[in-house]
């Protein structure tokens, strides 16, 4: 078992009476914002979260540039605020020393970005501050001082914005600074020992992983696809995590001249590969948010998740969604088990995706053969 699942099933066991037991207890919270000094965002869950979180952190630190802001994370996502200038101070919700750690230190704000989840908030309160931030969309709302509106039809990143709004961020015309992460130059120089890049050629990155196995494309497709773009003298590289070998090698076995990277790359590694791709093909995944970050051309793949909320915005991208009656069903991290075969995913055919990358890549019209 994942230890994400691990998290998920105690959350659900212990959380809800977690939260109960601490609601009775009264805290002494002050509503005031003056002399903000500490600052703690904690930010469990996948990748994707944590890229789309860091436009609001990195606001805050426009907001407070003398806060030191700390982050409390987990093991899977924390490369990605690693990554990022604004992050002072970097913590593991899954590691145990770096919990006591934390619970020692006292913040003037803590702004838990857990969308559903109870045992953020449970972290939250058991942390000394003086005002928590959160979404109050179930018990959870007990433990939080300020509890924000969660919108299910709102894009994600503007949903972490709107935990801004009790420290006035959004009265102000802040705009975010670019890029909202930082790839080291010794990450970029790693890279080029181990992936060698024909600059005579279009590259085109292919992530054919998923959280949830209800949310990948077929083999096969990915196979036919990338056979299509190698053909149009395309370079085609296959990303992914060590969970992704076997069909990263099925891939790059079916189409030849492809190669994967799957379980090779460090997480930075594959952002600085990702800056330089003419094109990403992917279904909804913290690998499409990461090249979003870096306004890379997305062919996005949609069938489970909600699109108003995950899929990436801007001219640059272009989302194949069948918009079935039954789709979206994921919500707060949750899939069910589809009984059609997620069908959603299925009607998406190689001759879409190849059609939308010609779009993208600014090609002449080509055909499918």
């Amino acid at each position: 078992m994942s230890q994400a699942k691990l998290l998920k099933l105690l959350d659900k066991a212990i959380g809800k009476p977690l939260v109960l037991l601490l609601g009775l207890i009264k805290t002494s919270n002050e509503p005031s914002l003056e002399d903000i000094e500490q600052i703690l965002v904690i930010r469990p869950g996948g990748i994707g979260d944590a890229v789309l979180l860091l436009p609001a952190i990195q606001k805050l630190k426009s907001l407070y540039p003398k806060v030191l802001i700390d982050v409390l994370a987990e093991k899977r996502n924390a490369e990605i605020f690693r990554l990022s200038p604004c992050v002072d101070g970097l913590f593991l919700y899954d590691r145990p020393k770096d919990l006591m750690r934390i619970a020692r230190r006292s913040y003037n704000v803590i702004i838990d970005s857990e969308q559903w989840y109870r045992l953020s908030a449970v972290a939250a309160r058991m942390i000394r501050a003086r005002r928590r931030i959160g979404f109050g969309t179930n018990e959870r709302g007990r433990l939080l001082s300020d509890r924000i509106h969660y919108s299910q039809d709102t894009s994600e990143s503007q949903n972490f914005m709107q935990l801004l709004e009790p420290l006035n961020a959004t009265q102000t015309q802040l705009v975010a600074r670019s890029p909202v992460f930082n790839i080291p130059i010794g990450v970029s120089n790693s890279l080029k020992k181990l992936v060698h890049l024909d600059r005579h050629k279009q590259i085109v990155i292919i992530f054919p992983g998923s959280s949830n196995e209800q949310k990948r494309w077929h083999v096969s497709k990915f196979i036919k696809i990338a056979q299509k773009l190698i053909g149009k003298s395309c370079q085609v590289i296959i990303v992914g995590g060590k969970s992704d070998i076997p069909v990263g090698e099925a891939i790059a076995a079916g189409a030849q001249s492809s190669v994967h990277y799957c379980g090779r790359l460090s997480l930075a590694e594959t952002a600085a590969l990702l800056k330089d791709a003419s094109l990403v093909i992917s279904g909804d995944s913290g690998v499409m948010h990461m090249a979003a970050a870096l306004d890379k051309k997305i062919v996005a793949l949609f069938g489970p998740s909600n699109e108003k909320k995950w899929a990436p915005m801007g001219e640059n991208h272009i989302v194949i969604n069948k918009h079935l009656p039954c789709s979206p069903c994921t919500i707060f991290g949750h899939t069910p088990t589809c009984k059609k075969g997620a069908k959603c995913m299925e009607l998406i055919t190689p001759e879409e995706v190849f059609g939308k990358a010609v779009e993208l890549l600014e090609w002449k019209a080509d055909t499918f053969d």
